[in-house]
């Protein structure tokens, strides 16, 4: 759809020259945790007190040195380096190969703090709950209108409360590692191409996810409702039910159940996800629909 989809710009020098070895026994540079795709490397540089606590990415040990893992990582690093524009998506400050290197989040994940809320060990505000509501769903759009022309052209393809970090206590969409790059319709030049993707796993995606059906962008928003019902009830979506029969259901529309509270919050939120809980993708809201309805409601309801 667009010409900087089939670019890159690594920078491989810099990763020549942090020395992991060294960093590595001086307790610099060290192993931090692992994703679905990537080891997560901490990296702090003592002699350089000014600069950032860093994170590493590297696509796990023993993965192929095959082009579509190559690819899988420069995804990532150039919807990252297009990103930097938007204060709700992660900032990238490398990429080479198999590696990116972001800033550390030091605040951990969205779900992890829902699922100490949900536990009693935290304590979120209604207000603070909407915020981030309103955070997660403008990550998306910005992903989303990432030209600024209103058509996708980027789909995340994997959003989940794990891939929002918080950084200086602002959140940030991060791991572009199974996202898409659209094609445009040629017969129809304003609507994108659709595509599939081989393996669909877990209980948030979209109906059309779980079919093995043409997918659009409209996956995200779907699977944003998703993070909404997690914002919502401190729990992930169908926590109660088997994966297996969860999929079946999502499969034939049906959708999990709400807090019932008539608390101002839980009210919007329980309406945007049922903006994204749509079983047409074609019907289903926009990002920047269900974004420009949170800060709606966030004003309406601070005030």
């Amino acid at each position: 759809m667009q010409e900087w989809q089939t670019t890159s710009f690594p920078n491989c020098n810099m990763f020549h020259e942090l020395d992991f070895s060294t960093k590595s026994v001086t307790n610099q540079f060290e192993y931090y945790t692992s994703g679905g795709y990537n080891d997560i490397f901490y990296l702090d540089e003592k002699d350089k007190p000014d600069d950032p606590a860093l994170a590493m990415k590297i696509l796990q040990y023993g993965t192929d040195y095959s082009d579509r893992n190559f690819d899988r990582v420069r995804r990532d690093s150039v919807i990252l380096e297009r990103l930097t524009k938007s204060p709700y998506v992660l900032n990238l400050f490398g990429f080479c190969g198999f590696d990116v290197l972001t800033p550390y989040a030091d605040g951990g994940t969205l779900s992890s703090k829902l699922r100490k809320w949900g536990q009693g060990k935290l304590k979120l505000s209604p207000m603070t709950r909407l915020q981030y509501a309103v955070d997660a769903a403008l990550g998306l759009a910005a992903v989303h209108d990432i030209d600024g022309e209103g058509l996708s052209s980027v789909t995340h393809g994997d959003l989940k409360g794990q891939q929002y970090l918080f950084l200086n206590g602002e959140m940030k969409l991060g791991d572009f590692n199974r996202g898409r790059f659209m094609r445009r319709n040629s017969t129809a030049p304003h609507t994108a191409c659709t595509y599939t993707i081989g393996k669909n796993d877990a209980t948030f995606r979209s109906p059309e996810e779980y079919e093995y059906l043409p997918q659009t962008s409209a996956i995200d928003v779907y699977a944003l409702g998703s993070i909404l019902y997690e914002i919502l009830n401190g729990k992930e979506v169908w926590h109660s039910i088997h994966s297996n029969d969860a999929r079946k259901r999502i499969r034939k529309g049906l959708l999990p159940k709400l807090s019932s509270s008539d608390e101002p919050v839980d009210t919007a939120l329980r309406e945007a996800i049922a903006m994204c809980y749509v079983f047409d993708p074609k019907d289903r809201a926009k990002a920047a629909d269900v974004a420009s309805f949170l800060k709606q409601k966030l004003s309406e309801i601070s005030t």
